[in-house]
């Protein structure tokens, strides 16, 4: 599994069973903050489950694609911020 810092666009490889990771995902959906998983192989982690949260973004990639599923997801990011009203 690998973790992306969009604004580096800087990959970080984390192992599978890794249990911190889930409480980081955790903690950043907590924050309200926008996660995305990347998964090469297979099916997508199985931390992930059935995750009920739009902030949380699961996508499969490849070599070839992975730059576009980044782009997206900012995107994606700047649409919800813009959409965002206060109570």
């Amino acid at each position: 599994m690998q973790f992306y810092n969009v604004k580096t666009r800087h990959k970080v490889d984390v192992p599978d069973r890794d249990v911190s990771v889930g409480y980081e995902i955790y903690l950043a959906l907590q924050r309200n903050k926008p996660v995305i998983i990347l998964h090469s192989v297979g099916d997508p982690p199985s931390l992930i489950g059935e995750h009920m949260n739009e902030k949380l973004v699961c996508e499969k990639h490849s070599p070839a694609t992975l730059s576009d599923i980044i782009d997206d997801f900012i995107n994606y990011i700047k649409f919800i911020q813009d959409s965002f009203v206060l109570p």
